[in-house]
């Protein structure tokens, strides 16, 4: 015999087995049968088909079924008081995980609402549980149970939406989407952090495009370093005079000057400027 985990009573509210009095009435969300309610030491309380009546109705059906109940009722009530839908979102955290867990209220007004329904076609798609305004879709809840809501799905939605856990929603626990149409969100420890490490960031990637610069620089003026110098000894081999090795001249040779041309020492300014910036670098 398949035991029940929910049932509706005479009100039409969900309720566990755990709250149900005995001897009430009680209807099974999946097939409408009438349901018993037991309570023993050595099983789980629970509901169950009378006799008559029995019907396989699958535990997994029967949460989300009573899930998608609670939630509308929940919502009817929210909207009816305030006007407003509520819930909490999870700080994202920067750079890993938020250090508090830190959880944010938010609150949507929806104008015009006019009722809160189960299972509600929009476009292409049927939503688990929809506020409404008249026919318009004005805000979307997929109650998550087994199954994700799929990717394409959450592309196409049009409207505000949330995705909420059946086992949260049944526990009255605070609604703390696991999917939504949101973007980031983070508190205000985070959104500081964020911002060092966003700063951080584009530090180090202006010092690599420096850097980069300089590399090239130091490769082409090593070049042309290395070019200057090659000139200035073979000007110096072909100026040097010829003696005979016993002359005084060859004994002590007189250095030999040779001019630099304009090029030259624009080139070795450059590369004395650049020596200086390397060192003011290195002592920063």
């Amino acid at each position: 015999m398949t035991t029940v985990p929910f049932a509706l009573d005479a009100s039409g509210e969900v309720v566990t087995a755990l709250a149900a009095p005995r001897g009430a009435t009680y209807t099974c969300l999946e097939c409408g049968a009438p349901l018993g309610v037991r309570r023993g030491e050595s099983r789980r309380w629970h509901f169950y088909h009378l006799p008559g009546f029995e019907r396989d109705c699958a535990g997994e059906s029967l949460t989300h079924r009573a899930a998608k109940r609670l939630l509308a009722r929940a919502l009817r009530r929210e909207l009816a008081a305030t006007g407003t839908v509520t819930w909490q979102r999870r700080c994202v955290g920067a750079g890993g995980p938020c250090p508090e867990g830190t959880l944010l209220p938010v609150a949507l007004a929806v104008p015009g609402w006019t009722e809160v329904v189960e299972e509600v076609t929009h476009g292409a798609f049927r939503l688990d549980v929809a506020v409404l305004a008249g026919r318009d879709v004005r805000f979307g809840f997929e109650v998550f149970h087994r199954h994700a809501v799929p990717e394409h799905k959450a592309a196409a939605l049009d409207v505000p939406w949330l995705e909420l856990v059946a086992e949260d929603i049944l526990a009255h626990q605070p609604r703390i989407p696991v999917c939504s149409d949101e973007g980031v969100v983070r508190c205000a420890a985070c959104e500081e952090r964020a911002a060092l490490l966003a700063g951080r960031a584009r530090d180090d990637a202006q010092r690599g495009v420096v850097d980069q610069a300089y590399e090239v620089e130091v490769r082409r003026l090593t070049t042309a370093w290395t070019t200057i110098l090659a000139e200035v000894r073979g000007r110096a081999r072909t100026a040097a005079p010829i003696s005979h090795p016993s002359s005084p001249a060859m004994a002590h040779p007189a250095p030999t000057v040779v001019e630099e041309d304009e090029e030259t020492r624009a080139r070795r300014e450059k590369w004395a400027a650049l020596n200086e910036w390397v060192r003011g670098r290195r002592e920063a």
